[in-house]
């Protein structure tokens, strides 16, 4: 039986290996990013909508806004990512990658859906003066309507999609199975720590964790595309 790297097609070996280096360029992007707000903008922690059109009038939002156009980014790439690990799965194991499949085109379109309502409808009602109601839409509120969407996205069916996806490595993609297989539990923990409110454990998931095993899966998949070469 044809293993996943032997059963690799020139046009995916392509793709895969170049959704993984976007994927990487993208958290990177996004970390000089979060580096560029905190040097440039003071801390802002939400309190209600009138304090953030403040905090938007007196402060630079060019890194805030570029980073949510590259997380934008990073979900597609990772549908495309996992597509490529699923054309060429052992077909015993297609399963598997088609359920994570799933799960990361949900992923892909929550967090879509929540980035690009940021960068366009909530930019524009911020130019206009026009902000009723807008503090249910806003990222910087932690108890919004597109914020609960996107923490749907980047736990739940992110995490569902990473963990779906380990079965179809064997021991010989051993970074790929143990990036994604932490990648998917910090998911999952993550959703458990936002449902109930747990701000410290929320905070680890959602920047330490989830960039760590982000960085450590995109890494293994560039070199494990690569080697098809």
């Amino acid at each position: 039986m044809k293993t996943l790297e032997t059963n690799m097609s020139n046009s995916t070996q392509k793709l895969g290996y170049w959704s993984a280096i976007v994927i990487l360029t993208t958290f990177i992007i996004y970390i000089i990013c979060f580096v560029g707000i905190l040097t440039t903008s003071p801390l802002f922690i939400w309190t209600k909508i009138d304090d953030y059109i403040a905090y938007t009038q007196n402060n630079n939002m060019f890194f805030a806004e570029l980073a949510k156009f590259f997380m934008l980014l990073m979900g597609i790439a990772y549908v495309v990512l996992i597509s490529a690990f699923h054309e060429f799965a052992e077909k015993d194991k297609k399963i598997f990658s088609r359920i994570s499949l799933s799960f990361g085109i949900a992923f892909m379109i929550t967090i879509c859906i929540h980035y690009f309502v940021q960068i366009s409808a909530v930019r524009f009602a911020l130019s206009d003066g026009n902000t009723m109601g807008l503090e249910h839409f806003i990222q910087a509120n932690p108890h919004s309507i597109t914020s609960s969407i996107n923490m749907l996205g980047w736990t739940v069916f992110f995490g569902l999609s990473s963990l779906f996806l380990v079965p179809i490595f064997d021991k010989s993609n051993k970074l790929l199975r143990i990036s994604f297989l932490m990648n998917g539990i910090n998911g999952l923990l993550g959703a458990f720590a936002f449902v109930f409110n747990i701000i410290p454990i929320l905070a680890f998931t959602a920047y330490i964790g989830l960039g760590a095993f982000v960085f450590l899966f995109s890494i293994g998949s560039i070199r494990f595309f690569r080697k098809m070469k």
